[in-house]
């Protein structure tokens, strides 16, 4: 997956209209709630393959950080 699909994929489990850089804080995110991080430790798992729990995504700071956090899965 390239970090553009990651960027749009996460946009839309944002159902977010803006398009998303990477730079974003999370916690400045209106959409980033318990709802939207529940779907991202579903995501990644079922997706990318990467089993995390709900703390590690609560601790991410940014989208960038959650880029990292698939890395091996995301170029």
């Amino acid at each position: 997956m390239s970090i553009q699909e990651f960027l749009e994929e996460l946009q839309g489990i944002l159902q977010r209209e803006e398009a998303l850089s990477g730079d974003e804080e999370l916690k400045d995110l209106e959409e980033w709630d318990s709802i939207a991080i529940m779907t991202c430790v579903v995501w990644f798992e079922s997706r990318l393959g990467i089993r995390q729990p709900y703390q590690f995504f609560q601790a991410q700071k940014t989208v960038r950080d959650l880029i990292r956090a698939g890395e091996g899965k995301i170029a």
